[in-house]
């Protein structure tokens, strides 16, 4: 993404953001990480007549997120070939309405639904061989006071969401360390703030921030 961007700030041309999406989603094979990098916050990623777009979600400010990552890595490769290729009807009906959920938790500041909106059917459990640790580290995370947990993208890092009104974000990288020693599942604590405005281009002066 940042390539892309470089390379239209260099040449001077304008560009909307849908059009840097579609560029960057052909190249990585789906707009996920493209539509996050570009809009920033939290973003819908769809396809509509064959072309990759993305809504953003006004973030809430009291969200904050907690990141564990391992030092053993899982390639995407791997973890892409654990998924099913089908999937009970009950299952894909679960996780549908936890997409749903989460657009009402973020638009609503409906923070008490995240705990219910990041659980999942289909990719953790299929995952769960792979990194037999994230089940621990998301429970680690609940019983500190996350607001939900759940495995970021493909993993192997795990995601926890925190109220920044509370200490809960101290309380979880504290149950982190424990669980991942007790576990031998070193890896590091990461704190990022969310960046709610994405990818700006200064094509006057050549620049991209």
């Amino acid at each position: 993404m940042a390539g892309v961007a470089l390379a239209y700030a260099v040449a001077g041309r304008p560009l909307q953001a849908l059009e840097l999406l579609r560029l960057a989603a052909e190249i990585e094979g789906h707009p996920d990480n493209a539509a996050a990098a570009v809009l920033g916050g939290i973003v819908l990623a769809f396809e509509a007549e064959g072309r990759p777009q993305a809504v953003g979600l006004q973030v809430p400010r009291n969200l904050g997120v907690v990141l564990y990552v391992p030092d053993r890595g899982v390639p995407t490769e791997a973890a892409r070939r654990a998924l099913p290729e089908t999937v009970p009807l009950a299952d894909a009906v679960f996780n549908l309405s936890r997409s749903a959920l989460w657009v009402v938790a973020v638009l609503g500041n409906r923070l008490e639904l995240i705990r219910a909106a990041t659980e999942d059917r289909l990719h953790q459990p299929a995952r769960r061989s792979l990194i037999p640790e994230m089940e621990p580290l998301i429970r680690a995370a609940l019983g500190a006071g996350a607001l939900g947990a759940c495995l970021s993208g493909a993993g192997p890092s795990v995601i926890a969401f925190v109220d920044t009104r509370t200490d809960a974000a101290d309380r979880v990288g504290r149950a982190w360390a424990e669980a991942a020693g007790r576990f031998k599942f070193a890896g590091r604590v990461l704190r990022p703030a969310i960046r709610r405005d994405g990818i700006n281009l200064e094509v006057t002066t050549g620049r991209a921030r």
